[in-house]
């Protein structure tokens, strides 16, 4: 079942185009910009990238540092 990621309401007035990655929505390009100058944003000023999709875990405990080196 795919959803909204926790960045739809900021990222929904800029973009209505969206691909599914794993169960949420996300942007695939944003509206008036294309891929040419959605790369130099990221070189010389600020982009928006929805990660939500993206596993995350917390290691903690004494022997967490080794274990993830």
């Amino acid at each position: 079942m795919t959803e909204h990621s926790p960045l739809h309401v900021a990222t929904s007035p800029l973009t209505r185009h969206y691909a599914a990655a794993k169960d949420m929505w996300i942007p695939s390009k944003y509206n008036g910009h294309g891929p040419v100058a959605e790369y130099w944003a990221t070189q010389d000023a600020a982009t928006i990238q929805d990660l939500s999709q993206i596993r995350k875990f917390d290691i903690a405990g004494p022997d967490s540092l080794p274990f993830v080196n």
